[in-house]
């Protein structure tokens, strides 16, 4: 019995993990103009449902800092346009 349960354990952490192997993604930007009070945080969490790359809203923020070369998050202004990078299955 024990060995059958962690066979399904095993099995079930490798579908899970498996996710997003093998799959290829289109980038497609999309321009935000940032809104007073919005933070990278925000502006990941309003994008994350327009693409299938990125299961985790940290994923996401990293990508639009690096496609907007921000060093420091908190340093956006209202009336930036920050490039949003979204992957989506080709």
């Amino acid at each position: 019995m024990k060995k059958f349960l962690c066979a399904v354990i095993l099995i079930a952490a490798a579908v899970f993990c498996s996710g997003h192997v093998g799959v290829n993604y289109a980038r497609q930007n999309s321009i935000h103009v940032v809104r007073p009070g919005e933070t990278v945080y925000d502006i990941s969490w309003q994008y994350m449902s327009q693409q299938d790359k990125h299961d985790y809203v940290l994923s996401l923020m990293h990508d639009i800092r690096e496609a907007n070369n921000i060093t420091d998050p908190r340093l956006i202004q209202p009336g930036q346009k920050l490039i949003i990078p979204l992957y989506v299955k080709k």
